[in-house]
């Protein structure tokens, strides 16, 4: 026991990089299956054509980042398919340095190893990083946390422990800050701060170094005035909304809390800003007590100065409005509020080490577990958005595959999924994989997989209410125009949401064929006044339980105002299963075709598992209570239902 005790003692910081990998991959590693998506599309696309001396000298839609451009032009060097483990694995390395970087300068600062690693497993699970981790171009957001903490690591060990050539590293870092996003222009600001906090104010050298990083920062700052179209940093285009964008900023901060104040926002109606800087205060008073009672201040000023330079670029130059769209805004302020609350949870528990030691321990360790587990919970929710919207999109790049199917048109599907109950208040939990006001699907088919023709657009009458909310992508068609969108692809795909299995399907509906040269010499199935022809009916099974696809060729003469029955009976006759509505699962209506329009018309029917076979399929028309009189081979058909075969045995 001795043994084992004293291995884990002296290997402690082994153990603790370990876990930090191990909680990394549990948190987020579903973000290696993903694809493309988002601001990937646009960015990934601009780069394909780009030389390298474009990477470094020209912007993307006024984003000068040449750091993070620099990885994705590497990742795109890569064949499909494995550029995009690649990428989103870079994403995730960075997560765990940034974590091992906090842990090393909490470590370095205050000497306490549980403290320490309190603080990298928090930063982990920081519920506002869910939005930049499982997102390749939300790289930069890593890659300036890193380039930041780096910066003050570097600075922190020459100062505390030396050797001094560690500045030359931490003023490099500063100084390729800016050059990652645009918020790293506050890196030598970080370094000067922290040094001048924990190793004291009265040395030249630690003076003449930290201006140095600021003056690197503003010569990155005015050198991006350089580059033609580039945003400048610093625009202050977020003072008139400072009040509330610090309220947001606040609102993170006490995320610990943040649940219980969503909650009470959303269920009770109460005022978020007033519960949030409520909390806030009490926090300060918690603050300001620990400080007195032990004699610490350096910690909390650190971390509280960490936090606030960190928010300050957002604060400024950002708008937030609706208080949804910041997540990963508050990415270089994670640092210093996760050592904000590692060292509160453990001086928490240093206040009955005099008395108890195993509760001083104790205390700090639930607690920890029990942020862990709420946070966790919380990215598990978010992953749950872009679990579905995978599921589904692997479906559409399969069917872009097969050959035979472009052009593609796709209907309904869902570009973005939102949870409706907020579990922060100011924030809303979102994944948005094909933003529709600035790319399209056919972007997100080329990024992926290679250029196929595909459109998309929303049919109302088949929308559907569900939690998650979606936002389709393509414009509202109904009648005439959908009749003309389903001509013009080969494909037509509806996307639904099968409550029962929790996810997204995509149904194959049919569409309108180029009219035969020779309809008239075509031998209907069977014929309905008014001119409708049934060329032929064809039946697949699915790969879901009991369903299948019916498949419908229909001619008609002229639009008509009609309705199809499909009714499946059982054996003694009666009615166990049907798909009545318009053709093509309920997009097209007769009333919309043009004269001589060939339509395949794909439906489907589920059978309940106790009904008993065999079981007969028939088919008819009918107009509010009427059905139209129905002829095989010139006889009208008892109640003009026309037998279209026997459940496995279609003819």
């Amino acid at each position: 026991m001795r043994t084992m005790r004293s291995l884990i003692m002296r290997y402690r910081t082994l153990w603790v990089l370990i876990a930090l990998a191990l909680w990394v991959g549990l948190c987020y590693g579903f973000a290696l299956q993903l694809p493309f998506f988002h601001d990937d599309l646009p960015i990934l696309s601009w780069l394909r054509d780009k030389g390298w001396r474009e990477v470094w000298f020209s912007q993307e839609n006024s984003y000068y980042r040449p750091l993070a451009f620099t990885v994705y032009r590497l990742g795109l060097m890569l064949p499909l398919g494995a550029r995009q483990l690649a990428l989103h694995a870079v994403n995730l390395a960075l997560h765990w340095l940034n974590a091992v970087l906090v842990f090393a300068i909490v470590h370095l600062c205050e000497r306490r190893f549980n403290r320490a690693a309190i603080a990298s497993l928090l930063f982990v699970a920081f519920p506002f990083l869910s939005e930049a981790i499982p997102w390749v171009t939300a790289l930069s957001h890593p890659q300036v946390i890193a380039l930041t903490l780096l910066a003050a690591w570097a600075a922190l060990k020459a100062e505390l422990e030396g050797p001094v050539w560690f500045w030359a590293l931490s003023l490099a870092a500063a100084a390729a800050a800016p050059l990652a996003h645009e918020s790293g222009v506050m890196a030598g600001v970080f370094v000067g701060s922290g040094v001048l906090l924990q190793a004291g104010w009265r040395s030249p050298r630690r003076w003449v170094l930290a201006t140095g990083g600021v003056l690197l920062n503003v010569a990155a700052l005015l050198g991006r005035t350089l580059i033609p179209g580039a945003v400048v940093t610093g625009s202050f285009a977020g003072l008139p909304d400072l009040p509330a964008n610090f309220m947001f900023f606040v609102h993170g901060l006490l995320y610990p809390v943040g649940p219980f104040i969503g909650a009470a926002v959303q269920r009770w109606g109460w005022r978020d800003f007033a519960l949030i800087g409520g909390s806030g205060l009490a926090l300060g008073g918690v603050l300001l007590f620990l400080g007195l009672r032990r004699r610490e201040y350096q910690w909390i000023l650190h971390a509280l100065c960490w936090w606030a330079v960190g928010g300050l670029p957002a604060m400024l130059s950002l708008r937030y409005g609706a208080f949804f769209v910041g997540e990963r805004l508050y990415a270089l302020a994670t640092p210093g509020t996760v050592m904000l609350w590692a060292g509160l949870l453990d001086t928490i528990g240093q206040l009955f080490l005099p008395k108890r030691r195993y509760t001083a321990l104790l205390i700090p360790m639930l607690a920890t577990a029990l942020l862990l587990t709420q946070n966790f919970t919380y990215i598990r929710h978010k992953q749950t958005l872009y679990t579905h919207l995978h599921t589904l999109y692997q479906e559409v790049l399969t069917v872009a595959a097969e050959p035979g199917n472009a052009p593609l048109g796709f209907i309904n599907l869902p570009g973005a999924l939102i949870w409706q109950e907020r579990t922060y208040a100011l924030t809303t939990a979102n994944a948005v994989f094909v933003p529709s006001d600035y790319t399209n699907l056919g972007v997100f088919l080329a990024v992926n997989q290679g250029p196929v023709a595909a459109n998309v657009a929303t049919y109302g009458p088949l929308f559907q209410e569900t939690d998650p909310f979606w936002l389709s992508q393509g414009p509202w068609l109904e009648g005439v125009d959908m009749r003309d969108f389903l001509a013009q692809h080969r494909t037509n795909w509806l996307a639904r949401y099968d409550e029962a299995a929790n996810r997204w399907h995509l149904w194959e509906v049919g569409g309108v064929l180029p009219t035969p040269e020779r309809a008239a010499d075509l031998a209907p199935r069977a014929v309905f006044e008014g001119g409708v022809q049934l060329l032929s009916v064809n039946v697949l099974l699915t790969a879901l339980p009991h369903t299948y696809q019916l498949t419908f060729d229909w001619i008609m003469e002229a639009p008509l105002d009609a309705t199809v029955f499909v009714h499946v009976r059982e054996s003694a006759g009666n009615v166990v299963a049907q798909a009545d509505g318009a053709m093509a699962s309920g997009l097209l209506p007769f009333w919309a075709v043009h004269p001589g329009d060939r339509v395949r018309d794909v439906r489907y029917i589920t059978l309940p598992e106790n009904a008993a076979g065999p079981f007969s399929v028939f088919v008819g028309l009918y107009r509010d209570a009427e059905r139209f009189p129905a002829y095989v081979d010139g006889a009208r058909v008892p109640d003009d239902a026309v037998l279209v075969g026997h459940w496995g045995s279609f003819e």
